[in-house]
């Protein structure tokens, strides 16, 4: 059994193309959180894994909001948690939780109105938890 090609290997280190959620060209991805401010993008990087990345000027609504479903391929196969920044109004820095469920929704943690929220995670589609 041979293993991948130099340009195989060098494919799937890179990953697949970005998803950028809302956009219509790929139709993937669906828009949850109303007055959606921001860019949310995920991908394969390997065949377990889904990198989601994405910075958002929360709109007001709920602390505890669905952001995003991925689609199904991109889901892992039990509920996790991961770390992320969000940015206060006032410009304060902290750690806040991205639940990644296995339905798909990405959720954020405990934010306030103009808040910025930083994604930059990746998630094991095979582990519950990582």
């Amino acid at each position: 059994m041979t293993g991948p090609t130099t340009a195989g290997y060098a494919g799937l280190a890179a990953g697949e193309p970005w998803h950028y959620v809302g956009d219509a060209t790929t139709g993937l991805g669906t828009v949850l959180l109303s007055d959606f401010t921001g860019t949310v993008a995920f991908r394969l990087r390997a065949p377990d894994f889904v990198d989601i990345v994405g910075e958002i000027v929360w709109p007001g609504t709920s602390p505890f909001s669905d952001v995003v479903q991925l689609p199904e391929g991109y889901r892992p196969v039990a509920s996790q948690q991961l770390g992320i920044v969000r940015r206060s109004s006032g410009g304060t820095d902290s750690a806040r939780l991205l639940d990644v469920t296995s339905a798909g929704f990405v959720t954020v943690d405990q934010v306030a109105t103009d808040d910025t929220v930083f994604i930059n995670v990746s998630a094991s589609l095979s582990v519950a938890s990582v």
